[in-house]
C-alpha cells in the first residue's frame, strides 16, 4: 500500500538526486519511516493509507509513537 503512493498524483517522496529513485518509506522490524515533501496533501495521503491498513488488517497502530519531523529545503 505504501509503495502505491509513488504512483498517485499529488504525492512526492524523497529523492537523493534528480536521477535517483523516489523513496517513500523505509522499514526495519516493527519500525517504519515515511518520507514526503511535507505539504498537506501527501501527509493526508499517508494518513489515509495508514487508516486503510488498520481497517483492512484489524491491527491498530500505536499513535503515541507517531512523530512528524519537517526539515527546511
Amino acid at each position: 500500500m505504501l509503495n502505491d503512493l509513488n504512483y498517485r498524483t499529488g504525492y512526492k517522496g524523497f529523492h537523493m538526486n534528480s536521477n535517483g529513485p523516489q523513496i517513500n518509506h523505509l522499514s526495519f522490524a516493527d519500525d517504519t519511516i515515511l518520507f514526503c515533501n511535507g505539504s498537506k496533501r501527501p501527509l493526508e495521503m499517508i494518513l489515509r493509507v495508514l487508516k486503510t491498513y488498520e481497517d483492512v488488517s484489524g491491527h491498530l497502530m500505536n499513535k503515541d509513537n507517531f512523530c512528524f519531523t519537517v526539515a527546511a529545503n
